[in-house]
């Protein structure tokens, strides 16, 4: 696992159109990202892109913007691992505080983000373009330790 850089752009883009379709992020708007230092990027052992996952930072908070999986590589602990290496990441650049918002109806995203010690801190109603809830989570990152067994 590693940060993006900008060679990294056009990998990025076709893994968000796998991913989100016609949500996508553009490659412009990943080119951004990437000069903010906030993707952590997860290959395959053949360097094939996996995973990323995106964030925004200012002072000691941080924002988990995207977390995206080829739905090949899904239900490995591929977003887990991820994710713990870029909360060490965050940490040791002085954040604290990581903050997300996932639809309500994600129930395996509620559960990842649970174990890795998530808790809830409000609601957006209505949220989503189809309706749907965003729920608000939290977690201190100062705390963070990993376990034997890789969970938090």
């Amino acid at each position: 696992m590693y940060r993006a850089e900008s060679r990294d752009a056009e990998r990025l883009a076709a893994l968000e159109w796998e991913v989100f379709g016609d949500g996508a992020w553009s490659q412009d708007s990943l080119r951004l990202l990437i000069a903010d230092g906030a993707l952590i990027l997860a290959e395959a052992e053949d360097g094939i892109l996996v995973a990323y996952a995106a964030f925004r930072s200012v002072v000691d908070e941080a924002e988990l913007l995207r977390l995206a999986v080829h739905p090949e590589s899904r239900r490995r602990g591929l977003a887990r691992e991820l994710l713990q290496y870029a909360f060490e990441e965050l940490n040791t650049e002085g954040v604290s505080t990581c903050h997300l918002e996932v639809r309500t109806d994600n129930s395996a995203a509620l559960h990842l983000y649970e174990d890795l010690g998530f808790e809830p801190v409000g609601l957006r109603r209505s949220y989503y373009a189809d309706g749907c809830d965003a729920a608000l989570l939290s977690r201190t990152l100062d705390r963070f330790e990993s376990s034997p067994d890789g969970v938090a």
